[in-house]
């Protein structure tokens, strides 16, 4: 239905350059994201894409790189050699609004490790990060800003994106439950 409409899929990177630098952008931009890292975006949604001619942008929780069910390293490099971008989805997937408070030594391991260990495993770049949940506040945000991320991404309800936002650029959350036009 999104290739019937015109829409073209973008890497993150240009989304953040538009912002940035005014980049131009193809007609009818789209972003396709997908949390978790879970096996299905390797064996379902990644051949469907290709199909189209889209790529996404994938976020991968780096405690889960050898688990069973999740993409391994060469599934995800796989990805990132045919155009897809990686991103880190922390190191556990926890709440971190709710874990710094507790333990404030998490939030370096949860957001800069993640992506020294991601990068280490797969061999490419990892610029964004993609807050667990949607969640971020003020010490979240400060942390992935200071682990080394270009942008990051939450959820939200428009498609305007600014220059204050490039560390919680807005997404909208699509669940397989959705009816397709919806």
């Amino acid at each position: 239905l999104l290739h019937d409409w015109g829409y073209t899929s973008i890497p993150l990177s240009l989304l953040v350059k538009a912002i940035t630098q005014g980049a131009p952008l193809p007609p009818r931009p789209m972003l396709l994201t997908i949390d978790d890292g879970d096996i299905s975006v390797y064996n379902n949604a990644w051949p469907v894409m290709k199909k189209y001619g889209y790529t996404g942008v994938v976020y991968i929780v780096s405690n889960r790189l050898q688990v069973d069910g999740y993409m391994n390293a060469e599934q995800i490099r796989a990805l990132a050699d045919d155009g897809w971008e990686v991103g880190s989805h922390s190191m556990s997937h926890a709440d971190l609004t709710k874990s710094h408070s507790k333990d404030w030594n998490s939030l370096p391991s949860e957001t800069k490790q993640s992506r020294l260990d991601l990068e280490a495993a797969i061999g490419v770049p990892v610029r964004t990060f993609a807050y667990p949940f949607g969640f971020m506040d003020d010490a979240v945000g400060r942390a992935v800003h200071n682990a080394g991320y270009e942008s990051a991404v939450g959820l939200g309800y428009t498609a305007d994106q600014w220059p204050g936002m490039l560390f919680y650029l807005w997404r909208r959350e699509i669940k397989g439950d959705y009816p397709l036009k919806t």
